[in-house]
């Protein structure tokens, strides 16, 4: 464990760490106008596929896109991924390509179709984090101020080997770290 507490993978590059920690940061008006125009095209979407869903449930999954565009923002050696190459979220210059997962109760969801970006080795690390405080979610606005939290980078392919077991598409990214350490 590192001085804060975080169990940190034994294949991390040190000079990685940083990234850990807590983040503060005001909802900038381009964010909330990109939410809302996919929140918009995931509810016509569904719609056409007959599947029901809320807006707030679409506002929900895309608020949780907050941390992978804040990052790029304050970090040097992250930038994001270009909305052609969507199979990952950011790129680092010493991690890959690295996907941003929100922390649960239930353990850290992974989409079958991120699973199968893994599977193909687009994916190198998953970033997990939370809200603070208490890991809740306040429905973001311009101007609103947020604070997150990541606690663990973990290797893609490790978590992806959890996975597998899960009929629910969750993992606990601890269990990660124990498979490694």
């Amino acid at each position: 464990m590192d001085q804060s507490g975080i169990n940190i993978m034994a294949d991390i590059v040190k000079e990685c760490s940083y990234m850990l920690g807590k983040y503060k940061a005001k909802v900038w008006p381009e964010f909330i106008v990109r939410r809302d125009k996919r929140v918009t095209e995931d509810l016509i979407s569904d719609k056409k596929k007959g599947i029901k869903s809320t807006k707030g449930q679409h506002i929900f999954r895309k608020d949780a896109e907050f941390p992978e565009y804040h990052q790029p923002m304050i970090d040097k050696n992250q930038i994001h991924a270009p909305e052609s190459e969507k199979r990952w979220d950011t790129n680092h210059t010493t991690l890959g390509h690295l996907d941003y997962k929100q922390d649960a109760k239930a353990g850290v969801h992974v989409s079958p179709w991120i699973q199968e970006r893994i599977e193909e080795g687009h994916i190198d690390y998953l970033v997990i984090w939370k809200w603070l405080p208490f890991g809740l979610h306040h429905v973001l606005t311009e101007d609103y101020v947020v604070e997150y939290e990541i606690i663990a980078i973990v290797n893609a392919k490790e978590a992806l080997e959890l996975l597998k077991k899960s009929e629910n598409n969750r993992f606990n990214w601890r269990e990660v770290n124990e498979r490694i350490s």
